[in-house]
């Protein structure tokens, strides 16, 4: 699910054909680190490592111009845009190819210990991995007229 960060959100713990169940009501505060995040393993950091070689190996920079080709030939960019947008890209991937190896796979595993957070209105904290949510205004549609029941979110890692 994608909305900008404060929008109403609904977290919904499961459905079944005459129920959904709830977390509650809250709001989308934007993508943070899941709690216990960060406590990586060495094999952690080596599946990081050679996901970050198998990319690049697999990868050359003919992509990014094939892709700014497409986007003038639509008509969605001039050539000149694309001819800027493809050196900024191969800047970018200098600068990112040129850090340590360790970094890379530190500042991977970081984003994707990243997971959107819902403050709910009854105090709580959801994470995105925990429930599905969606927007407020998408939650009568989804009930489809089913009986929503309310439920208590799940404990925080740690037991709070």
């Amino acid at each position: 699910m994608s909305a900008p960060p404060g929008s109403r959100i609904v977290a919904v713990r499961n459905s079944d054909d005459a129920t959904v169940y709830v977390y509650g009501r809250g709001v989308y505060a934007g993508h943070f680190p899941r709690p216990g995040s960060g406590n990586w393993t060495p094999a952690d950091y080596e599946r990081a490592q050679n996901a970050i070689l198998a990319n690049e190996s697999r990868m050359d920079d003919s992509w990014l111009s094939a892709h700014w080709d497409k986007r003038v030939s639509e008509g969605k960019a001039t050539r000149e845009e694309a001819d800027i947008r493809v050196m900024e890209g191969l800047a970018s991937l200098a600068r990112e190819h040129a850090k340590p190896l360790e970094q890379r796979a530190r500042e991977l595993l970081a984003q994707m210990d990243l997971n959107p957070r819902l403050d709910l209105d009854n105090g709580s904290t959801v994470w995105g991995c925990q429930c599905w949510w969606m927007p407020e205004g998408m939650f009568a549609e989804f009930t489809g007229g089913r009986t929503v029941v309310e439920v208590a979110p799940p404990q925080e890692e740690g037991g709070s």
